[in-house]
């Protein structure tokens, strides 16, 4: 779903060892919190709920690897297992679109 709508994006989370509803994904070339603030109809976050006040990037993503940039490109999902298919499609859909419109203001 999201591969079809977004060129660029890393799955950060390992699918072998992590809660199957809570996904971290990141958006190169794009500030996560610039993306978090204009996503008000979508539920996302650029961090765990404890670094919630904080603009640092988020200590478990630069201790997985990531560097500062890439973890201030990442956004986390948690997924409700009562989302339909339909809603999850729309999120993605205003995901795609937000980002697209930001790489379209960076670039003039």
């Amino acid at each position: 779903m999201l591969s079809q709508q977004v060129d660029e994006f890393i799955l950060t989370t390992d699918c072998t060892v992590s809660v199957p509803h809570i996904l971290n994904v990141q958006f190169p070339g794009v500030s996560s919190e610039t993306l978090v603030t204009g996503l008000r109809e979508v539920a996302v976050s650029s961090g765990s709920a404890c670094n919630s006040d904080s603009l640092e990037p988020s200590y478990v993503l630069t201790a997985i690897g990531l560097t500062e940039e890439q973890a201030n490109s990442s956004l986390r999902f948690c997924l409700h297992p009562g989302l339909s298919y339909d809603e999850v499609d729309r999120a993605v859909s205003r995901i795609a679109q937000k980002i697209y419109s930001m790489k379209c203001l960076s670039t003039m």
